[in-house]
């Protein structure tokens, strides 16, 4: 039926409650722990080889964030067969960084790990791109660090969400 679904931790909750969101997406947040999981299908570039779509969209969210700083720790190919339920013939890659990032319109950054998936559908014309955003370091002078957040998280329980 072409609906993509996924198993997030249950502190998770649909963002759409506080915010609209925009269609493409599916955005959940943890309140609590600062830490966003961000779905998005977006339209499939065949100019770009696979071997570079990770940075692609790495470049294009550190833009978007006006990032301070961003620095990639790994990228790589996923195995085919390593993601049980996709087709093995899409190609899936994985990129895990970190950024410096304002939130609120403030001028303090937070520094935060960013691990994005990014799955390529070239027979829907589309990319699935899979991001998780955990803060690393708060800056003191900052909103999520006055409010207490804590700088390190375990992910524990899951939900099944559509």
């Amino acid at each position: 039926d072409g609906a993509v679904t996924a198993r997030i931790p249950v502190y998770f909750t649909d963002a759409s409650c506080y915010r609209e969101i925009p269609g493409n997406q599916e955005c959940y947040v943890a309140v609590d722990k600062d830490q966003s999981l961000i779905f998005e299908i977006m339209e499939y570039d065949s100019s770009i080889p696979n071997a570079e779509i990770a940075n692609e969209h790495w470049t294009q969210l550190a833009k978007d964030n006006e990032s301070v700083n961003p620095q990639v720790l790994s990228a790589s190919a996923v195995a085919a067969d390593a993601l049980p339920g996709l087709r093995p013939e899409w190609f899936k890659t994985i990129i895990v960084g970190t950024q410096e990032v304002a939130k609120f319109n403030e001028a303090a950054r937070n520094t935060i790990r960013i691990t994005m998936l990014i799955l390529r559908i070239p027979e829907m014309s589309s990319e699935l791109v899979a991001t998780l955003n955990e803060p690393v370091s708060l800056y003191l002078a900052t909103e999520m660090a006055r409010c207490g957040m804590e700088c390190t998280f375990s992910m524990t329980g899951v939900q099944e969400s559509r």
